[in-house]
Formats: structure tokens, sequence, C-alpha cells
């Protein structure tokens, strides 16, 4: 009785500490400033973490960039429900030098997860709303009328959708583990899978890849637990992070000064709460019809053995996707996280490829 009372009372301290950290973190999170060789802070710089009303709901917003004067970066992170702040800030920290930067931690994802926030607000329409209101922002912040979209996965998804309903808001579109068709990719992923699983002879997954068989076709709950089953299946083959079996080396660089392990059980319950509600909207997205073409330069990022995204798709879209310019870099070294996998090579093209195009298109 008394050992029951005992570990029933660490589990609620620990709970309790989960909590008061989590509500506490969300008021005192801290960015370090740029620093000039002698200790003092880069006049001229920005790096701030904020709280902004994004469509009724508060988003947590990370802004950094060495110098105001440069062009304004948005990330779009992948998901549903998948946060990148720490991600990025360990490994893409150096386009902080040449862009100022910012991450957003989408409605119900990451910091921005509340269980407050209503269901049926989480749509690919509230979502695309919300980070226009962001572009506003940003825009009226930093005195600009063009802001570079960056998506990666659910992140190149949105950010198509966005770019155009909204092009005058953005001077290009630079896309990584692009979606084209989730469903369809979905299914060719899954062949894929259960045939990798069929030749190395894992049982294991060959019997759970055939009980999900279909698993595209259905709605709701039976899908996303299908979905989930199959892409754990496609990270243990390398196709999620190219050579590993797990998703280990990114989790290991998740934490940053501005994401604390806090953050850790909000994130997961954003997860949760993303994937149940935004992701069978979300993946029923279809870019070869509602996105045929855009208004500004699309620079696709595409690791070379990514089958989370599958490479076909891909490929028909940015064959068939009408824009005024178009570059396609396929990473040899990367799966469906090149800025991660490769972050010198995806350093390279968006500090020389974008701004390049940008320049080309803007002269014509």
């Amino acid at each position: 009785m008394w050992i029951l009372l005992i570990v029933g009372s660490i589990v609620v301290g620990l709970v309790v500490l989960t909590l008061a950290g989590a509500v506490l973190t969300r008021y005192v999170v801290r960015t370090p400033p740029f620093r000039d060789a002698d200790g003092r802070p880069v006049a001229g710089s920005v790096a701030e973490f904020r709280w902004l009303q994004l469509g009724g709901c508060s988003q947590a917003v990370l802004i950094r960039g060495r110098s105001v004067e440069n062009p304004v970066l948005l990330f779009l992170h992948a998901g549903p429900g998948f946060p990148e702040m720490g991600l990025c800030r360990n490994v893409n920290a150096a386009l902080e030098d040449h862009y100022v930067v910012v991450h957003w931690d989408q409605r119900g994802t990451g910091k921005s997860y509340s269980p407050f926030i209503r269901p049926e607000t989480m749509t690919l329409d509230q979502v695309v709303q919300d980070a226009h209101e962001l572009t506003q922002y940003l825009q009226r912040r930093f005195g600009t009328d063009r802001i570079v979209l960056v998506g990666h996965s659910w992140g190149a998804g949105l950010g198509p959708v966005l770019a155009a309903r909204h092009p005058d808001d953005y001077s290009a579109l630079v896309c990584m583990g692009q979606p084209v068709v989730p469903l369809e990719s979905d299914r060719l992923s899954y062949g894929y899978t259960l045939e990798r699983a069929r030749v190395e002879g894992n049982a294991r997954a060959v019997k759970e890849l055939e009980r999900i068989d279909g698993y595209w076709r259905l709605e709701g709950k039976a899908y996303v637990s299908g979905m989930m089953t199959q892409k754990r299946w496609v990270q243990r083959f390398g196709g999620a992070l190219y050579g590993q079996q797990s998703m280990s080396p990114l989790i290991r660089r998740m934490l940053s000064r501005e994401v604390t392990v806090f953050d850790i059980p909000v994130a997961q319950l954003g997860s949760s709460f993303s994937l149940r509600t935004l992701a069978p909207v979300a993946y029923r997205i279809n870019l070869l019809e509602e996105v045929p073409e855009l208004r500004m330069p699309y620079v696709l990022i595409q690791g070379r053995h990514d089958v989370n995204t599958y490479p076909s798709l891909v490929e028909e879209y940015f064959e068939v996707l009408r824009a005024p310019a178009k570059q396609a870099h396929w990473l040899e070294n990367s799966a469906h996280f090149p800025h991660l996998e490769e972050p010198g090579e995806y350093h390279r093209i968006m500090v020389e490829e974008v701004p390049a195009v940008i320049a080309e298109h803007t002269r014509r």
C-alpha cells in the first residue's frame, strides 16, 4: 500500500513538474543575441522569440538574423505536427547570416499547442490564413514586399497553396520532401516498403504492412494509424534518413536554447492532436490539380533516397508545374530531410542559387 502511494506521489509530482515547466518555458523563452568579436550585440541584428495572435490563436514565432536588411525567410515545418525550430537552430543556424530566418510553430504544433484549440479550426484553409497573417506581420515589421518561402514535407504541401493564393507576397518558393499527392505517394511508398520487407525477409514488417494494405483509402483514425505504421517501416528501411534505421540522429538534436526538455510533452500532445485533426484533411491535397502554376520562382531540394514522398510524383510535379523559373537539386546523400542531412549543400543553394534565381526573375 505504501509503495503504491509513494509511486503514485512520484508520478503526480513528475506530471506537475512537467506541466509547470511547460508553462514556465512559454513565458521565459530566450534566444541569444548576435554578438561581435568583442562580445557586444551586433547593431541592426534581430534575435527574438514572441507570441503572435494568428487567426485568433496564440502561436510561437522565432525571428533571427544578423542584419534586418537581409531578405526575410519564412520556414514552414513538417507534419502536420512536427516542429523543427530546435532542429533548424542547431543545424541550419548559418542561414541567419544571410537571411532574417523565421521559424513558426503552426497552430496545434510544438509550443503553439493548447488544449483549448478547437478541433474544427484545424483545417488547411485556417493554417493558410494563419501563415498569411504571419506574412503580413513580417512585411510590416521589416518593410519588405516579398518573402522567401521555404517548406519541408507537410510544409512543402502547404507552401504551394499559400504561394498560389497570395502570389504577390513571396519572391520564391523552396520545397523539400514535397508531398505532391500525399495519398498516391503513400500508396507508392507502401508498395516499395512492402517489397523491401519481403526481400529482406522481415516477417514482422511484412505482417504489419499486409495488415494495413489500402489504408490510404480509409478515413480519420484508421488512416492515421495505417500511415504511421507505414512511415515507421519507411524509417526502418532508410527512406526517412539516408543510411539510418530510426529518427534518433534527429531526435538528439531537437533541443536548443529556444526548445527545452519541458517542451517535449507539449510537442507530443501537439503532434497527436495535429495528426488526428489536420492530417486526414491535409493529406488530401493534390498539387497537380490544385496548384498547376506559380507566379514566382520555384526551387526543389529533394533527397535522392526519399521514399517518404515518392520521387516519381516529385519529378512529375516539377516537370508540369508552370513557373517563371524552376530549379531542381537532388541531394545524393539525403532522404526526407535534405536540409538536416546535407546542411552544407542546402546552405549553398539557399545562399547562392535562390538569390540568383530571384534576381534573374526580377530583372525580367
